[in-house]
């Protein structure tokens, strides 16, 4: 894997594997889901501190993609 693996998502991966050898998929898939969440935060992350600064409306736009439902950004489409 050409990630580097930090500690959360090595922790997650391990979940992931230990509910899914014991038949558990339904927390199986949460840890998916909350390994999905992390991702996306990394990658943020890498992407905010690359960023050139930012006006106030630029921010209150990029929260509103974030803090809106994937049914009114057109994301469920």
């Amino acid at each position: 894997m050409s990630r580097d693996l930090d500690p959360t998502r090595r922790h997650l991966i391990a979940l992931i594997a230990g509910h899914s050898s014991v038949g558990n998929e339904a927390q199986a898939d949460a840890a998916r889901a909350e390994l999905r969440a992390h991702n996306l935060e990394v990658q943020i992350q890498k992407m905010v501190n690359s960023a050139p600064p930012l006006t106030d409306a630029q921010k209150s736009r990029i929260a509103v993609l974030l803090l809106a439902s994937p049914e009114s950004n057109g994301a469920g489409s």
